[in-house]
């Protein structure tokens, strides 16, 4: 290429990211005054990413025209206001060491799995063809995240220069993102926070002392932290109740085989219920590209005064992931979340009324 055209080239990347983003070198406008800014994401926590992959290209000029499509459009989104763009070369570099070539149009199936080796939750690809008397610019935007696309089509005649195919093709897609991204993007589908719901529940009772105790494996693997467990001690402290350590004088095989209550008793002190019980995860098969991990966990609430088992539940979980032993711990922790939401909240419900406080010395008689 010309050194002429590359500097037509640079030229046209400014103009690009200006023209559509020149609010980005001004002042934050007021409160209020938004509606003239350029167009902007929908609201939602956190900024969506977006990756731009390389185009397929049959132009003979120049030749490397579809990885100028992907640098040129990615520099068009980055003008996009609460968008935030994967740098070309990092995508570059990721695919390399997964050894994944891409260029063209990338399926709903391959979006999942890119997105996630990229942290992108939209992918942007696109093919130009050269037919007859008329050059086509297929591009397609891609939810990593459900696999849902959007896309527009381009027909621009053969005499087209590249710059104004990179011109209309920048200026249609930066217009379409912030739109489309509101569709293609599931909202994030949150309750209340489980923690704040455990909250609640607890007021104005008493909480006796009480142990958590879930052993668990991977098979094949060497388990290094109970997802499990984790789980429920971290919604029981964000609750304020804190678990009694009870690992440190009695180890996790001692309470595996011994459940009976007036054997395990003197060994735990003044713990009134213990929270016990085991899981397991496994590879469970690969789906395009991703490892899923299969996980299943048992639990037991027991009150060591009476030897009674006051609750019990199980569940089951699966979770994709590129790490066979980062699948299995993401299924086990939704499984043990499921099972501690349920469980706890009935856990609750026999801890005695919390003792009222005793009057202050002015309100006595």
């Amino acid at each position: 290429m010309s050194v002429q055209r590359t500097l037509r080239l640079t030229a046209l990347v400014v103009v690009l990211m200006v023209g559509a983003g020149g609010a980005m070198a001004q002042p934050a406008p007021p409160a209020g005054a938004g509606s003239q800014q350029a167009a902007t994401m929908p609201a939602r926590p956190g900024m969506p990413t977006a990756a731009v992959l390389t185009f397929q290209s049959n132009l003979k000029e120049p030749q490397d025209s579809g990885q100028m499509m992907a640098d040129i459009l990615s520099a068009r989104l980055c003008a996009v206001a609460g968008l935030t763009v994967v740098s070309r070369e990092d995508i570059e570099k990721i695919l390399n060491e997964q050894k994944l070539t891409l260029a063209g149009l990338v399926g709903p199936e391959q979006a999942v799995k890119v997105g996630k080796l990229l942290g992108a939750q939209l992918l942007v690809t696109g093919r130009v063809t050269v037919a007859g008397s008329a050059v086509y610019v297929i591009c397609k935007v891609i939810s990593s995240e459900t696999g849902q696309m959007k896309g527009f089509f381009l027909t621009l005649p053969q005499n087209v220069t590249f710059e104004q195919l990179l011109e209309k093709t920048g200026a249609k897609l930066g217009g379409s993102v912030p739109g489309w991204a509101g569709e293609l993007i599931p909202p994030e589908k949150r309750g209340p926070d489980p923690v704040d719901v455990l909250k609640k529940l607890l007021a104005g009772k008493a909480a006796p002392p009480l142990a958590v105790v879930i052993p668990e494996q991977h098979i094949g693997r060497a388990v290094l932290d109970p997802a499990v467990e984790t789980e429920f001690k971290r919604l029981l402290t964000g609750a304020g109740i804190l678990p009694v350590d009870v690992k440190r004088s009695v180890g996790p095989e001692v309470l595996r085989h011994r459940r009976e209550a007036e054997q395990l008793r003197p060994l735990l002190g003044p713990v009134r219920y213990l929270i016990c019980g085991e899981a397991f995860s496994e590879h469970a098969g690969v789906v395009h590209g991703l490892t899923i991990g299969s996980a299943r966990a048992e639990v037991e609430i027991i009150d060591l005064r009476t030897g009674k088992i006051l609750l019990a539940d199980r569940q089951t979980a699966r979770s994709p992931d590129l790490s066979e032993h980062l699948a299995g711990k993401t299924a086990l922790q939704k499984a043990g979340h499921e099972i501690a939401m349920r469980l706890l909240p009935k856990l609750f419900e026999c801890f005695p009324a919390a003792p009222k406080p005793p009057p202050k010395a002015e309100d006595k008689p």
